[in-house]
């Protein structure tokens, strides 16, 4: 049995094997490339820049040796990349989709 989890903002994965008590694989998850030029600090005073609003996650695709990654930032954009983690230490990107732009939290 696999446990995954991932890093908040850099979104590095870490996958740890429960049964054998040993490491399966470390690797980077999806990034969010693109930037905006909206800047909260045009519009809230106490706004400060250096925390980076932005989440990440990770998902098993059920019955599968598949991990969704996913890192999003509610102003900014979002990007997926799904990987295969059924070889240990060997980890393959088999799906990459591009950074959605934009955010709306209505």
């Amino acid at each position: 049995m696999l446990l995954a989890c991932c890093s908040e903002k850099t979104n590095m994965i870490n996958i740890f094997d429960l049964e054998k008590t040993q490491s399966h694989a470390n690797f980077k998850g999806v990034q969010i490339r693109a930037t905006s030029k909206f800047q909260f600090s045009n519009f809230i005073p106490f706004y400060d820049e250096s925390i980076v609003y932005s989440w990440t996650h990770v998902k098993e695709i059920p019955n599968s040796k598949l991990l969704v990654s996913l890192h999003h930032d509610c102003d900014r954009s979002a990007n997926m990349e799904i990987f295969d983690v059924s070889k240990k230490n060997h980890i393959e990107k088999i799906y990459s989709h591009q950074d959605v732009l934009g955010g709306n939290n209505d």
